[in-house]
């Protein structure tokens, strides 16, 4: 499985600057305004990779069958009556 990337961004506002962090958690996108310093905004984005590299964030794991499940299944379940 590949990470998700966090992306940060510099938004142009009416009279100032922000930055926007960006990533993607279980196919929903999240995109948060940090602030105006730049220093905080990639201290915040990382802190965000951090903890999606230990799975504080909950990223949802695909479930994986395998052959040895299907196998198991009783064949009564797939019998057709015609």
């Amino acid at each position: 499985m590949s990470t998700p990337r966090v992306g940060l961004r510099k938004i142009s506002r009416k009279n100032s600057k922000v930055y926007q962090i960006d990533y993607t958690i279980n196919g929903v996108r999240k995109r948060e305004i940090v602030g105006t310093n730049k220093n905080q905004a990639i201290l915040y984005q990382a802190k965000i990779q951090n903890d999606i590299m230990n799975g504080i964030l909950n990223i949802r794991q695909k479930e994986r069958i395998g052959f040895n499940k299907l196998g198991s299944a009783s064949p009564s379940m797939y019998n057709v009556i015609a």
